[in-house]
This record gives C-alpha cells, sequence and structure tokens, in this order.
C-alpha cells in the first residue's frame, strides 16, 4: 500500500524526492569538481523523512569503492557523518545536531588543506586540523542520495539545493550561502544544482532527465528515480518529467 502523502513546511518551492529504495542523481564526468584538489566545499540543502542508517545525502567516489567525501545521516535524526579521504587516510567529523529530522536544513563541508570543518544552518560546529596534507583524487561518481559505486545507502527525503566550490568558504560565505539559497556565492563555484522545473531537462537526447548545473561547468546530474516535487502545499505533487502544476 502507498505511503500517505507527507505534510512539508515550505521553505522552497520545488525540491529533488528521493524515495529511500533506488532514488538517485549522478554527475557522471565530474573529474573537473574536485579532482587534485585540497582545498574545497560542499554545501546542501536537505529535509530527512525517514530513520534509517546510513542515507547518504551527497557523496564523490574515485572509480573504486573508496570514497573522497560524502555526508549522510546516521542511525538516529540528530547524527550526521561528515567524511573526506586524502591519499594517505580517512579523516571523519561526527557532530550531533539537535532539531534536525523532517526539517529543511543546510550542511555545509568545507577542507581547507588539513582542516576539516562541519557547519549546520550556518554556523561553525564541528573542526579538526588533521588532515593529509594531500589532494583527494578523481571524484568521477560525484552523487546525490546513493553510495552510487555500490548502489546502496539510499537516502529517504528531499534536496532541494546542492553547491560545490574549488575552494573553502569562509565563515562568513557559509553563513551567506545559508541566508540566500537563490543567490549563492560565485567566486568558486563548480557544481550549483537548484530544484526547478526550468532546470530539469534531457539535454543529451538520451531519455534520462538532467538536473541541469546553474555554474556554468556542465556538472549536470542524471536523474535515476528522483522526481522533482513542488513543496509549495501537500500533498506533494511530482513534476518530472517536467510539468509545472498550477498552486
Amino acid at each position: 500500500m502507498k505511503a500517505p502523502a507527507r505534510v512539508i513546511k515550505i521553505l522552497f518551492r520545488y525540491a529533488m524526492s528521493f524515495d529511500g529504495i533506488n532514488d538517485y542523481v549522478v554527475v557522471p564526468n565530474s573529474d573537473n569538481l574536485l579532482n587534485g584538489l585540497k582545498s574545497a566545499s560542499i554545501l546542501v540543502w536537505v529535509r530527512t523523512l525517514a530513520l534509517s542508517p546510513y542515507h547518504r545525502f551527497i557523496a564523490g567516489w574515485r572509480n573504486d569503492v573508496n570514497s573522497d567525501f560524502y555526508i549522510l545521516h546516521y542511525h538516529r535524526a540528530d547524527y550526521l557523518e561528515m567524511r573526506a579521504r586524502t591519499a594517505s587516510g580517512l579523516r571523519d567529523l561526527t557532530p550531533s545536531f539537535a532539531g534536525y529530522y523532517d526539517k529543511w536544513t543546510h550542511i555545509a563541508f568545507v577542507r581547507d588543506g588539513t582542516v576539516l570543518k562541519a557547519y549546520f544552518n550556518g554556523a561553525l560546529v564541528a573542526s579538526r586540523g588533521d588532515m593529509y596534507d594531500e589532494p583527494w583524487g578523481p571524484s568521477s561518481n560525484f552523487s546525490l542520495g546513493v553510495r552510487v559505486v555500490r548502489l546502496d545507502s539510499y537516502y529517504d527525503g528531499l534536496i532541494a539545493q546542492a553547491c560545490a566550490y574549488s575552494r573553502a568558504l569562509s565563515a562568513e560565505e557559509v553563513a551567506l550561502n545559508y541566508a540566500n539559497p537563490d543567490n549563492p556565492v560565485k567566486n568558486g563555484l563548480v557544481l550549483w544544482l537548484q530544484a526547478d522545473p526550468q532546470n530539469i531537462k534531457d539535454i543529451d537526447g538520451d531519455g534520462v532527465l538532467e538536473w541541469i548545473d546553474l555554474s556554468g561547468f556542465g556538472n549536470h546530474g542524471k536523474m535515476y528515480g528522483a522526481t522533482l516535487v513542488e513543496v509549495i502545499k501537500s500533498p506533494v505533487r511530482i513534476l518530472s518529467p517536467v510539468r509545472v502544476v498550477g498552486a
């Protein structure tokens, strides 16, 4: 039996919906995102709708099973794990957040050389300074909502925006992005996925819809099961393939 529609408090008009079973988005040719960098930033607006373990918001994977970085919620609603791998080892942050489940949440993950920082709703919540001084490898499987190399750890919830930067954002810039989701900082922006009907197209004609990258770098996300929904009122209405439903 189909689960009842869930009432969602509005912050964004549109979001990408992931069902926790088989939905994900992947940027298939994203070597130009973070490959070779020692400093970078990843930011995402999410609303988690299930408490199952190991649901990944966003991840970057090499061609083997090793991760370069990922952000996930782990076992319970107030616990997030952010992890980054260098050529020399794995480093992680595991801050505990209150008031996270079923609420729009802005999460930022910033690596600045040997320093790794986590921000929650614009505020710094965790930091460590023992990252190895090695660059990340190719992130050729940059993904939203799944560990794409194994097709597991599916996310159940909404993602309204994902951004990646080829540099470390300052605390002030993270706060600016949190306060202005429709107008993120542009300096160093290499991925900007914003949920909106005009940003969902089959641009290469292969029959798979793409979440268009607004950064200008062409890092478009292929949509596999994930659907654009309008969260202006309940029940949530599916808009993918692109079909604007009147309010």
